[in-house]
């Protein structure tokens, strides 16, 4: 139990420094939550309600978790399950790695929308080749253009 709490507290010590926050607010009990939740993450304050809800808020925390892990890039199921099964160890590397970049949710959310505009537009030529490969085809079968 105090190796978890110590993990964690070092892990948001260094996430909350790449977040841009000043990592000495990471010791402070409850606005700590608050800040890994509006801040880190991005999410609502009622989050913090549903955190302080009793056995909810352990889903909650373990969720956090999993939405920390998120806004590193990190989107498979292998680094998800792993971070979240040994938080007290990948937390802190994921604060403390050179290699592992914070990505802030703003700056998630609009590549998440560029994301979404270049599978729009693929889908959108892959349509149209389809659609010149059956006006071909069909040209071919009406005897349009011999073979």
């Amino acid at each position: 139990m105090v190796i978890s709490f110590l993990g964690w507290q070092a892990g948001m010590w260094g996430i909350f420094k790449k977040a841009g926050l000043k990592p000495w607010l990471s010791l402070i009990p409850f606005y700590n939550v608050w800040l890994w939740i509006k801040v880190v993450i991005g999410r609502k304050w009622w989050w913090m309600l549903l955190f302080l809800i009793p056995y909810l808020g352990i889903f909650m925390f373990f969720y956090m978790i999993w939405e920390t892990i998120r806004q590193f890039d990190k989107y498979s199921y292998l680094p998800l399950i792993f971070g979240t099964l040994f938080f007290p160890f990948y937390l802190p590397y994921l604060g403390f790695s050179k290699k592992e970049q914070y990505i802030t949710p703003e700056t998630q959310a609009i590549l998440d929308r560029f994301e979404e505009a270049e599978r729009q537009t693929q889908e959108a030529e892959e349509a149209a080749r389809a659609k010149k490969t059956l006006a071909l085809a069909a040209a071919v079968l009406i005897g349009l253009i011999p073979v």
